[in-house]
C-alpha cells in the first residue's frame, strides 16, 4: 500500500516533534532521537528522493547559520584569541586519532575519515547544554565557545577536503592542489562579494525584513553559493558557510537568523533521518575492539584540549579541566562526514556519534565534580595570557 506523501510527512513530523520533545524533558540531545527514528523508518526512507532534497537543503540552511554569525573581521579576531587552543584540538582529536589508526594498520582513508568523525564537538548540543545548565555565565564558558567557533570554521574546510575522497587510495596531491585552488577562489569570492556587493545592503534588509520574498532571497543565494561550490568540485557545506559570511557583511544578522531559522529547522532532522537509514546493519559490527578504542581515546583527547588548551587561554587548572569534561559530545559534524564515508564507516560513525553524544551529556552535567577530582592530581600549565570578558557569540 502506497501511502499519500503528505500522510507519510505528517506522520514524520509528528513523531520526530514527539520523540524530541520527550528526550529534551529528559536532557538528552534530539540528535540521538533523529538518528533512531531514520533506523526504524529506513524501509520509508531509503531511496526517497524528496527526503535526500530536504536532508540537503537541511544541511546547507544549518552551516549558512554558521557563517551568518562570522563577518570576516569577527573570524580574524576569534581565530587569533583561540588558535593555540584550535590547532591543539586539531592535532590531537583528528591528527592522533589518524595516527593511532595507521600505526594499527588501517587503510589510510579508513584513518582519515574516521579523525574526521571524531574531530569537532557537536556546537548544537554543548549551547543547549550551556544554556539549559545555566552555565553561560561560567568561566569556562567563554572558552568552549571560542573553541566551537574555530571548529565551525575549520570544519567546513575538512568537509571539502573530505569530499572526494571514497573507498580507494586518497586523491594525489595535484588533485588536492586543484581543490585548494578551487576553494581559494571561493573564498575570494566571497569577500569580494561581501565587500562591494552585500555589505551595502543594510538598508534594503531592513525596510524589507517582513516581507516573503526575503526568506527566498536569503535561501537562494544560500542555495546557489552552495551549489557553485559543488560545480567546482568542492563540498556544498563550505559554499553554504561562505553564503552566510557574505550575509553577515549586511550588519543585520539577527533579523537574517530570525528568517531562516525556522526554515532550518524544520528541514534539519531529515539530514539525520537519511544519515541513519542509509547505515548498513547487516552483520556484526565490523572492527568493534578498534571503535572502543578510539572512543576511548578521542574522549581523553578532548578532555586533555580542555585542559592544556584552558589554561594557555587563562583559565585556572579546575576550570580548564571542567571546559575538557563539557566538550565529549561529538554531532552534527560528524554526522557530515560519516555520510560522505563509504560503508562501514557509516555504521561506525552512526555508533560513534550516537555513544559519544549520551557520554557527553552525562559528562557534561558531572563536569565540576570530575574536574574538583582531576584537579588535585595534574600539575598547573603555565597560563600565556588572561581570558577576554566578551565571549564570542556561536550557532
Amino acid at each position: 500500500m502506497n501511502l499519500p506523501l503528505l500522510l507519510l510527512a505528517g506522520v514524520t513530523l509528528l513523531i520526530l516533534g514527539g520523540t524530541s520533545f520527550s528526550l529534551n524533558k529528559l536532557g538528552l540531545p534530539t540528535i540521538v532521537s533523529y538518528m533512531a527514528l531514520g533506523l526504524l523508518l529506513r524501509s520509508l526512507i531509503t531511496g526517497n528522493e524528496l527526503i535526500h532534497f530536504f536532508a540537503e537543503v537541511g544541511i546547507v540552511l544549518l552551516f549558512f547559520l554558521l557563517g551568518l554569525h562570522f563577518p570576516v573581521s569577527k573570524m580574524i579576531k576569534i581565530a587569533k584569541r583561540v588558535l593555540t587552543g584550535g590547532l591543539l584540538d586539531l592535532a590531537l582529536s583528528m591528527g592522533g586519532t589518524i595516527g593511532i589508526l595507521l600505526l594499527l594498520g588501517f587503510d589510510p582513508t579508513f584513518a582519515v575519515f574516521m579523525g574526521g568523525i571524531a574531530y569537532a564537538s557537536s556546537s548544537s548540543i554543548t549551547l543547549s547544554l550551556l544554556e539549559q545548565r545555566k552555565r553561560l555565565a561560567n568561566p569556562e564558558a567563554e572558552f568552549i565557545l571560542a573553541l566551537l567557533v574555530f571548529e565551525d570554521i575549520a570544519a567546513p574546510i575538512l568537509i571539502s577536503l573530505l569530499r572526494n575522497v571514497t573507498a580507494g587510495p586518497l586523491p594525489g596531491a595535484g588533485e588536492y592542489a586543484l581543490m585548494v585552488l578551487y576553494m581559494a577562489l571561493m573564498i575570494v569570492g566571497t569577500m569580494v562579494f561581501a565587500k562591494y556587493g552585500f555589505g551595502r545592503l543594510e538598508a534594503f534588509i531592513e525596510r524589507h525584513v517582513d516581507r516573503d520574498y526575503l526568506i527566498l532571497l536569503t535561501a537562494g543565494v544560500a542555495l546557489a553559493w552552495a551549489g557553485l561550490a559543488m560545480a567546482l568540485g568542492l563540498s556544498e557545506v563550505l559554499g553554504a558557510f561562505l553564503a552566510g559570511v557574505m550575509m553577515a557583511e549586511t550588519g543585520r544578522i539577527d533579523d537574517l537568523d530570525r528568517i531562516i531559522l525556522p526554515l532550518r529547522n524544520l528541514l534539519l532532522p531529515f539530514f539525520f533521518l537519511e544519515f541513519a537509514a542509509s547505515i548498513e546493519l547487516q552483520g556484526t559490527i565490523p572492527h568493534p575492539g578498534m571503535l572502543v578504542g578510539i572512543i576511548i581515546y578521542s574522549l581523553l583527547a578532548k578532555i586533555a584540549v580542555g585542559w592544556l588548551g584552558g589554561q594557555l587561554y587563562g583559565l585556572s587548572p579546575r576550570v580548564a579541566l571542567r571546559s575538557g569534561f563539557s566538550l565529549l559530545q561529538r554531532g552534527e559534524f560528524s554526522v557530515v562526514i560519516a555520510a560522505m564515508a563509504p560503508p562501514p564507516l557509516n555504521l561506525l560513525g552512526g555508533i560513534y556519534v550516537i555513544t559519544t553524544a549520551l557520554i557527553g551529556v552525562f559528562s557534561f552535567d558531572r563536569a565540576p565534580r570530575f574536574a574538583q577530582s582531576m584537579a588535585r592530581i595534574l600539575p598547573d600549565r603555565a597560563r600565556t595570557r588572561p581570558a577576554n570578558p566578551d565571549p564570542p557569540p556561536s550557532s
